[in-house]
């Protein structure tokens, strides 16, 4: 040591400063850089505890919203008859699970602490028993006890959903505050590393100044980085949240809060004798702006709707996007006279409203049902079915109009007795009460020479075996979409019993085809295949498909057409005369017959209209090359005056009645 003195003083003044320098920068640049390497680890760490916080706050989010389809599923399950839509139902309510499942995965994998933990473990007990109460509610869904099943998940599994919820966000708020404590140690140990650096720079001369001014700047970079993952992680949280309570493309509350308002409102009519009211809104026009212009128009139409409806509405009421084109309003103690007037000027809005698209400018128009809300309202399914009923009342009077639901007037018992074919159509087409009957069609200048052709028509019996009339079950099969299933059935039977059937020993038959069938494009192509795995020529089968039908869907019936003739398929324009432009449209058709709407035939010998009318048909499909069917045919008057007009058969009870196809 002493002689380390020595040498020093021996030194030289500058030799000094120099090494002295040199050693002071030498330790300026060692604690620099450890300062930095301290930052950029601090930095590290609480980007690692961000992403994962991020992580087990969106887990937990996705249970949570898991959990809510969950129970929306079960509901449906519960409250839906059709064992189609159960078992479509039970798939989502299965997906939802698997995917409450991969949540629960990624928060596990994710680490918790003791508190959270805690949480966890109660949540997962909670989940353990409402899985219990699920397995419950399924086994009295399948055993078609839905009223047992709706009242158990009442009473039962909605409150402990609601405790499942509690839990999730509980732990929401334990990853938020852990986020909150996170970025407080962070700006603890930025601060020591400031205070650390301006103490080096109070040290230090210029060098040493300039250095700790680059690190403060790198350290303001790291807080403004830190600052903005921190806020980006609150407005993740926040459109999760908007998410979960709002439709995504309109902005409207989504179903979800629509009933949860609807379920209160229920409840607060209940206790406190109060009326509220419920508006359901179906737009009119909507598929053909979808049909006409695709979805990215409809959709920009379901936009521009959602700004109109809430401007009708107060602001402590819930204006949601149902599905597709349907809204529903929830006016909170409202009359219904008031309600109506309210709806009015709704529709009279919507109806005075352009939607605009490219070259094309459409009328919407829309149709209300009303709903009064009262002490006798006892479920939401209830209070949802009477809307819908109203609002189908409204389509079917005329559309753009409102429908206040009564439950003693008689479209509404006529369109609940609708309601209550579907399971009766569901149960006899599985026990095969359907069955085929048929009636000739016979050439008018030789009656007695035998069929032309038959018309095959479908025919039910009841759980007696008494014949149920086809009006009685028809419109409730195509308004419940067991029409389609139904069409594949008679084509199916249809088919089978000509393949049996020697070539020579019966005339071609025809079957009809309702207007969704003709629309499906997967229809045609199982009759092209069902035609061709029969074994028949095509021509001994030919379709009949409505007037009214073909016009509204001109693209795809044309293509039904097209393809069947091409076939060798007989094909007919039904219920001929019935539309408004029938004979603009008739040349786009390339059907081989036209049948004359019956309504027409039945009085043409009494109303002089209707006789011109059949005659000027008769004379144009002769211009065109097109066979004539003159349906209703009562009396010989009417056989020799269609004989006369040059028609070329005729059908009716004059001529056959229907009788069984035999087997």
């Amino acid at each position: 040591m002493k002689q380390w003195s020595i040498r020093l003083a021996q030194l030289s003044t500058q030799r000094v400063i120099g090494i002295g320098f040199i050693l002071v920068l030498a330790l300026m640049t060692l604690l620099i850089a450890g300062a930095l390497l301290r930052m950029v680890a601090i930095k590290d760490r609480m980007q690692a505890i961000v992403e994962r916080q991020n992580v087990k706050l969106e887990s937990v989010y996705q249970m949570r919203s898991q959990a809510r389809e969950r129970y929306n599923s079960l509901l449906q399950m519960a409250v839906v008859a059709d064992p189609f839509e159960q078992d479509e139902e039970f798939i989502r309510f299965n997906q939802h699970a698997a995917d409450f499942i991969v949540a629960r995965d990624a928060l596990l994998a994710a680490g918790m602490a003791e508190g959270e933990r805690a949480v966890w473990e109660k949540a997962r007990q909670l989940v353990r028993e409402d899985e219990v109460l699920h397995d419950r509610v399924l086994a009295l869904a399948q055993s078609d006890r839905r009223a047992e099943a709706i009242q158990l998940l009442l009473r039962q599994v909605r409150p402990m959903e609601v405790r499942i919820l509690a839990q999730f966000n509980s732990l929401i708020e334990l990853q938020r505050e852990a986020s909150r404590r996170a970025l407080v140690e962070a700006e603890a140990e930025y601060h020591r590393a400031l205070v650390y650096m301006a103490s080096l720079a109070a040290l230090a001369v210029l060098f040493s100044f300039f250095i700790a001014r680059a690190v403060i700047r790198r350290s303001r970079r790291s807080e403004t980085e830190l600052a903005e993952q921190k806020e980006r992680a609150l407005a993740v949280a926040d459109q999760l949240s908007w998410a979960a309570s709002h439709d995504a493309l309109t902005g409207l509350s989504s179903r979800l809060v629509f009933e949860r308002q609807l379920t209160e409102l229920i409840q607060d009519a209940r206790l406190r004798d109060s009326l509220h009211v419920l508006l359901y809104v179906d737009l009119d026009q909507f598929k053909v702006v979808n049909d006409t212009c695709g979805h990215i128009a409809g959709d920009e139409l379901l936009k521009q709707v959602a700004l109109i409806l809430p401007r009708h509405v107060r602001s402590g009421d819930t204006v949601a996007r149902l599905g597709g084109d349907e809204f529903g309003l929830l006016l909170a103690s409202c009359p219904v006279a008031k309600a109506v007037e309210i709806a009015e000027a709704l529709l009279a809005d919507l109806n005075g409203f352009r939607f605009g698209w490219q070259d094309k400018l459409f009328h919407v128009g829309a149709s209300i049902g009303l709903a009064e809300i009262g002490p006798a309202s006892r479920q939401l399914t209830e209070v949802l079915s009477a809307a819908d009923t109203a609002c189908y009342l409204a389509k079917e009077k005329g559309r753009n109009r409102v429908w206040v639901y009564q439950a003693d007037d008689a479209e509404t018992l006529q369109r609940q007795g609708e309601m209550q074919w579907l399971p009766k159509l569901s149960q006899a087409l599985k026990d095969e009460r359907f069955e085929l009957h048929f009636q000739n069609i016979m050439r008018v200048g030789e009656p007695k020479a035998g069929p032309a052709l038959c018309e095959v028509l479908v025919r039910m019996r009841d759980e007696a075996g008494r014949l149920v009339p086809p009006m009685a079950f028809i419109p409730a099969a195509e308004r419940y979409g067991l029409v389609q299933t139904l069409d594949r059935w008679v084509l199916g039977q249809t088919l089978a019993w000509l393949g049996g059937q020697a070539p020579d020993q019966c005339p071609t038959l025809m079957v009809n085809v309702s207007a969704p069938s003709m629309a499906d494009e997967s229809f045609l192509n199982f009759v092209v295949e069902r035609i061709n795995a029969a074994g028949i020529v095509p021509e001994r089968i030919g379709f009949e498909i409505t007037e009214t039908a073909a016009v509204s869907n001109l693209a795809k019936a044309t293509r039904f057409i097209q393809v069947l003739r091409g076939m060798g398929c007989q094909v007919a324009l039904d219920d001929f005369g019935s539309g408004m432009a029938s004979f603009a449209y008739l040349k786009n058709l390339p059907v081989s017959l036209i049948k004359i709407d019956g309504s027409f035939v039945a009085d043409m010998m009494d109303d002089p209209l209707d006789f011109v009318i059949v005659e000027s048909t008769c004379r144009i499909a002769k211009q065109m090359g097109l066979k004539v069917v003159a349906e209703h045919v009562t009396c010989q008057q009417a056989l020799a005056s269609l004989h006369e007009m040059g028609a070329d058969y005729a059908q009716g009870y004059l001529l056959h009645h229907p009788e069984r196809l035999a087997a």
